[in-house]
């Protein structure tokens, strides 16, 4: 019961559509109360401050690579890196434990790239990107050395990831 001087409480619920971006607005909630007694109307202030928060979710998948490393030439990996979040994501790819004599460099398109890689996270454009890892090894490399490297892909700025089980892979 409502009455005048007193105040009441309640819940409002929005479920979220599974295709919401990062950033996207909700619904404006306007509360109106009827008075069952009176069958007065009183309309509350309008609230239009629901944003879809942002969800960070890479993950890494190797589509190829090499059963043995050429030492004194290139030796491609082949890796997607796919952007399952909500929104943008800066996306770096990098090799834990390489050894330090060996270079190592990353192809998308054909270019060459220092940077991270912009997956733009939205509907209308590709969330996933192809990346080739160049692993050049020094030609007095041990013959038949058994070499185990980790990949991983993380975000440049450090967020959290939901599923960070997927962002790594050992080769």
């Amino acid at each position: 019961v409502l009455n005048p001087g007193t105040s009441t409480s309640f819940e409002v619920v929005v479920d979220v559509p599974n295709d919401a971006r990062a950033d996207d607005t909700g619904p404006t909630l306007t509360p109106v109360i009827e008075s069952k007694r009176s069958l007065m109307e009183i309309e509350g202030e309008s609230f239009a401050g629901l944003k879809v928060q942002p969800v960070h979710d890479l993950r890494l998948i190797l589509l190829d690579a090499p059963t043995k490393l050429k030492p004194g030439a290139p030796n491609e990996l082949q890796w997607r890196v796919v952007n399952e979040g909500n929104g943008p994501a800066m996306a770096h790819l990098h090799i834990n434990d390489a050894s330090e004599d060996w270079t190592w460099w990353l192809e998308v398109d054909g270019a060459n790239i220092t940077d991270p890689v912009r997956m733009e996270g939205t509907n209308e454009a590709p969330n996933e990107k192809n990346i080739s890892m160049w692993i050049l090894i020094p030609t007095n490399a041990p013959a038949g050395g058994l070499n185990t490297i980790t990949v991983e892909v993380s975000h440049e700025d450090g967020m959290e990831d939901r599923t960070p089980e997927n962002n790594a892979l050992e080769v």
